[in-house]
Formats: C-alpha cells, sequence, structure tokens
C-alpha cells in the first residue's frame, strides 16, 4: 500500500510505505506507548515546496523505530519532535532546507545527509544507538554542530566519507564500535573532542584513518583504554594551531595499552600528534608511551602523568613548573630520556619492576625538586642528575649505572637530608657511585642508615665548596671534602676512606673505616 495524506497513522507497514506530501505536521507519533510497527516501517515525506513541515515520531525502541525519507523540497524541517525521539534510517537525499530541530535524537540505523541541506546548531545530542549489524554515516560535505554519542551495545557505525563535527563539540563512544574504513576508504572524523571515558566494551577500526582534533581550552582526548580494543594505526591528530586556551589530553591505561595506543609527537600519523604550531597550554595527563615533543613551542602543563616508554623534550616552548610528579614506570627494556638542555622543575619518580631508563643527556630537576627511584634501574650512561633531592629510601630491587656520571643534589634549604636512602636493602650501581653536592647550606647524607648498607652498595660523597655542616647518617665509601673548607664536627663517620680538605676542621671528627679504602690528610690532625 501507498497512502498519501497530509497527516499520517499506521502501524502495520508490511513491505509498504506512507508518503506525505503535505505541509504543517505531516507525521505524528508523538505518544509512542503501546504502539508496535511490524515490516520495513519507512515513511516517505516529498513536500516539494518550502512551506514548513514538522515530523514527529515519538521515542519509539529500536525494534519499532521508523525510517525517514526526505526526497526533496526547501522546507524548515522539525524533524522528531522537542526531546528524547528515535528513528531507524535517515536519508535526506534532495532535501534542500533547514533541518531545525533542538531535540535528543537517536538513530537506530542509517543516516545519509545530501549536498543541499542545512544541518541544526544545538547543544542536544544526536546519538547513534544500533545493538546490531553495521550502520552508515553519509556526511556529503555537511558539518554537524551538536554533540555525536556512539552508544548501542553490539552496534558498529561505518563512515562512508569523512565526517565533520565543529571545534565545540563532543564525539563520545559509550558503547560499540566505530568503523572508519567504510566505503573502501580511510576516512577522517574531526571533531572538537573525542571521548570514551568508560571501561564498557568498545571498539574503533582505524585502518590508515583518524580522528582530527580541532578544538581548544577543553579535554581534546578523554579515553579510558580499558575493554577498548583498535585495528589499523590509532591516530589522534590535534589539529589545532592557535595560541589560547589550555588542550588537555586524557588517557587512562595499562602499559601495554599506553605503549601501542599512545604514544605523542609532534608529527607522524599515528598515535597522539600534537601540531608543532600551537602555542597554547598542553596538559598530559594520566598514561602514555613515548612523547616526544621537538619541535613544541607552547607549554607544557605540570600535571600527574606515567611515562612507559621514552622522554624527548623540546628546545623551545615552556616547562610549567609544580609538586606534581611525572613517573617513568616501564617494566622491560630500556626507555630513554633526552632533556635538550631543558629544567624540569617538577618532582621525577622512577618505578618499573625490570625496567631501565638511560639518559641521553644531563637531566635536571629544580634545586627543590625530588628524584626518587623506587624500582628498575637508573642509567645515567656517563651523565650528570641535577636534583634538589635523590631519594630511594626502600627495599626493592633497584640499581643505578654511573658510569662516569654522578648525582649532584642541589637543594637550596638548610636542615635537608639530600642523600635519602635509609633503607639501602636491594640498592646496587656499577660505575663511580659519585653523590656531588656544594656545603652551601647544612645538609644530611642518609645511607644505610636504618638498613642495607654493604660493602658493595655503599656511595661515594664529594663536598665541592662551601663551610656549612654535613651530617653523615649510616655509612659510606669514599668522602671527599676537597674545595670544601666546612667542619664535620662531634660526630661519627663510617666509611672506607676520606680525603680531608687541606683548610677543613675536623679536629672532633670520628672517622669509622668500614671497608677498603684510601685515606689522605692533607696535613690535618
Amino acid at each position: 500500500r501507498d497512502w498519501s495524506s497530509d497527516v499520517c497513522s499506521s502501524d502495520l507497514f508490511g513491505t509498504g510505505n506512507i508518503s506525505c506530501s503535505g505541509t504543517g505536521t505531516v507525521w505524528t507519533t508523538a505518544t509512542a506507548t503501546n504502539l508496535t510497527t511490524i515490516g520495513t516501517q519507512v515513511v516517505n515525506v516529498t513536500s516539494p515546496g518550502s512551506a514548513a513541515i514538522t515530523v514527529n515520531s515519538g521515542a519509539l525502541s529500536e525494534a519499532n523505530s521508523i525510517s525517514y525519507n526526505f526526497t526533496g523540497g526547501t522546507y524548515a524541517l522539525t524533524f522528531l519532535g522537542t526531546s528524547g525521539y528515535t528513528a531507524r534510517n535517515v536519508n535526506f537525499t534532495g532535501y534542500a532546507g533547514t533541518w531545525g530541530t533542538t531535540s535528543t535524537v537517536t538513530i537506530y540505523g542509517n543516516l545519509t545527509l545530501s549536498t543541499g541541506m542545512t544541518l541544526p546548531s544545538t547543544g542536544s545530542a544526536l546519538t547513534f544507538g544500533a545493538t546490531s549489524g553495521t550502520k552508515t554515516i553519509t556526511s556529503n560535505g555537511k558539518t554537524f554542530n551538536q554533540p555525536i554519542t556512539f552508544d548501542g551495545i553490539g552496534g558498529t557505525w561505518q563512515l562512508q566519507d569523512n565526517m565533520t563535527v565543529v571545534s565545540t563539540r563532543t564525539t563520545t563512544l559509550t558503547n560499540g564500535s566505530i568503523d572508519l574504513t567504510g566505503n573502501s576508504g580511510n576516512w577522517t572524523l574531526s571533531t572538537g573532542s573525542f571521548s570514551s571515558s568508560n571501561t564498557n566494551t568498545r571498539s574503533i577500526a582505524f585502518g590508515t584513518g583518524q580522528f582530527a582534533l580541532t578544538g581548544n581550552a577543553i579535554t581534546v582526548l578523554d579515553v579510558t583504554a580499558t575493554n577498548l580494543t583498535t585495528t589499523g594505526t590509532p591516530y589522534w591528530n590535534s589539529t589545532y594551531t592557535g595560541a589560547t586556551g589550555t588542550r588537555t589530553f586524557n588517557t587512562t591505561a595499562t602499559e601495554a595499552q599506553a605503549n601501542s595506543l599512545f604514544n605523542v609527537a609532534t608529527s607522524g600519523s599515528s598515535g597522539i600528534v600534537i601540531s608543532t604550531a600551537a602555542t597554547d597550554t598542553v596538559v598530559l595527563g594520566a598514561s602514555f608511551g613515548n612523547i616526544n615533543l621537538t619541535g613544541f613551542t607552547g607549554t607544557l602543563s605540570n600535571t600527574s602523568r606515567t611515562i612507559y616508554g621514552n622522554l624527548t623534550l623540546p628546545t623551545g616552548g615552556t616547562l610549567s613548573a609544580g609538586i606534581i610528579t611525572t613517573t617513568f614506570g616501564a617494566t622491560s627494556g630500556t626507555k630513554t630520556i633526552t632533556s635538550n638542555g631543558r629544567t624540569m622543575d617538577f618532582p621525577i619518580t622512577f618505578d618499573g619492576v625490570g625496567g631501565t631508563w638511560q639518559l641521553q643527556d644531563a637531566m635536571t630537576l629544580g634545586t627543590s625538586r625530588t628524584t626518587t627511584l623506587v624500582n628498575g634501574t637508573l642509567d645515567l650512561n656517563n651523565f650528570t642528575l641535577s636534583t634538589g633531592i635523590f631519594s630511594s629510601n626502600n627495599s626493592n630491587t633497584r640499581s643505578i649505572t654511573f658510569g662516569t656520571g654522578n648525582i649532584t643534589v642541589t637543594i637550596a634549604s638548610t636542615a635537608i637530608t639530600v642523600l635519602d636512602m635509609a633503607t639501602a636493602t636491594g640498592f646496587t650501581f656499577t660505575g663511580t657511585s659519585n653523590i656531588t653536592t656544594a656545603m652551601s647550606f647544612t645538609r644530611t647524607f642518609n645511607f644505610g642508615g636504618t638498613a642495607g648498607a654493604t660493602t658493595s652498595n655503599r656511595l661515594n660523597i664529594n663536598l665541592t665548596s662551601g663551610t656549612t655542616t654535613p651530617t653523615f647518617t649510616g655509612s659510606f665509601r669514599q668522602i671527599n671534602f676537597t674545595g670544601s673548607t666546612c667542619d664535620p664536627g662531634a660526630q661519627t663517620i663510617s666509611c672506607h676512606g676520606f680525603t680531608l680538605a687541606s683548610g677543613g676542621t675536623y679536629t672532633s671528627t670520628n672517622f669509622t673505616t668500614v671497608g677498603t679504602g684510601t685515606l689522605t690528610s692533607n696535613g690535618k690532625t
């Protein structure tokens, strides 16, 4: 049957359809309670003119939802009423008017836009809600100016061409699968921000497609990787190139997920890519694989993050100071840190059982910041690590590969424990084992004061200048006072050996040798 009238209502379609050619409200099932549909459920709106039309479908279930074809006309269309309305397939081919809905719309089938139509601008979400099969989205070059949500357990939505959402709107994946590879393409889904911050079963088929993140002053990427799977090459390209605002990238992932999904770089076609032309503030929060900021000219905010891969800092831009810790968390392999002469004015923690982190150049923290070794191996690779305080006060298996490098402690405060290794159990080293500092402030060195100091793991202490009093708790390898004229005072210092400074005073100090070393008095009594 093919019925035509101004206002139509039916529930038994079979293989037929209903055509509405009038004006005003041409279709209404606004009250959908107890309404069921059987068959193809297709309504054709064929009005050719410009007079306004309303189609009100009601909040039908996925099984009962109705498909709509808008085949012509330039009329202003109020489609799906005012709140909570649904449709199956929606095809605008041939329509050249303005879709003016401000309602929350759920589409359970395919969506095809026309090149001549105008889309709504609204804060109400357009939701794709299919729970089975593959549904298609054909944008035909049109831009969505509303939030887009994919939320159907078991549903798949396949782009047939590039899909664009304005830079102030968010695309959200709550359940189901987004496929960027439809119609033999590898398409771009451009959106202000992308969110999939949940632990539902979700997937993204990238192929060689991408999410282009165009937003600014918002969280442009917010993803929890638990139960998220991908195929192809994961690629979130942050294309913003302006100078104001703050872009946040928040990715919560395990080590394996971070290394496979969330490498950060300023060029390339995989992972998270941040444009070097942007000079705004960037927040990298939660979990990442490699972070390579070569050429970055913006501001990197101080925030909590775990890096499971390599870190390369830029030569330009700004690294914000702060008290929030960056953690290196790899549990296997050797990861590299390239500072490029930049000072990291925030705490650093190395904590990955089985991980190794190798410096590629000298590494400098702010003078008030602490470097902490909890697990794994810190390989200085013959370079100097400068840090306010160095701490490794635990009994985990951990080590430092000094080579010919050293750790310089620089905190500009008095009465501070600058070497905090009261529990040295489980610690080993290779190389020079030099802890170096200037005695500009009174400082305490604690190695094994609680437990764990042995003849094989004790560290060297070099005091290069200054006159203030050092305090030594625990025991040490060689203590070299050369360059410092300090007076240790009435304390007992346990060490393998010492080199006294010709200008120093040691008359009330007791030295107790606890291992094989050398004793150089330089004429001091």
